[in-house]
């Protein structure tokens, strides 16, 4: 099931990013169907300091987890279109090493760009084809509409 973005069992100290574009686009702001609301600071989203290819968003799991889906969302405010329309899933099983979630499509070994969302709200979930053991996961941005910004949710289960 769902390990915690949206329901908060993720603290906001495990959720991270390699920018953010001010306090009130944070990472703690990616939880799934978190909702804008400018009067608590918040702008409805992560969102990336810089526009450009590699910045991502990193959620802390603290154990060794299956992971078995993810989940995307755009930014929630209403007007902006703003959101990530690709991104490479890497992964670390100890904090420091890092992979990249790839999968065989017709015997060749492709790193798989996830197709991420087309406006605010819409959920678009990845069913992972092959799980994989992680503590860390990132989501590496490739392309996006206007700026980057991402709400996510972490499926998978115990690796005991």
């Amino acid at each position: 099931g769902a390990l915690g973005m949206e329901n908060g069992k993720i603290l906001e100290s495990q959720i991270s990013a390699s920018s953010a574009l001010a306090e009130d686009h944070s990472p703690k702001f990616a939880r799934l169907h978190n909702t804008f609301n400018p009067s608590a600071g918040n702008y409805g989203s992560w969102g990336a300091k810089t526009n450009q290819i590699g910045e991502y968003l990193q959620i802390n799991l603290l154990v060794l987890k299956y992971i078995t889906k993810v989940a995307t969302q755009g930014k929630n405010e209403v007007g902006g279109s703003q959101w990530v329309t690709r991104y490479r899933l890497d992964y670390s099983q100890d904090g420091t090493n890092w992979l990249v979630y790839k999968v065989y499509t017709y015997n060749i070994f492709t790193y798989t760009l996830k197709s991420g969302n087309i406006d605010r709200n819409s959920v678009v979930t990845h069913v992972i084809q092959d799980p994989f053991k992680a503590v860390m996961v990132r989501f590496v941005v490739q392309e996006w509409s206007v700026h980057i910004c991402m709400r996510v949710e972490v499926y998978g289960c115990s690796t005991q």
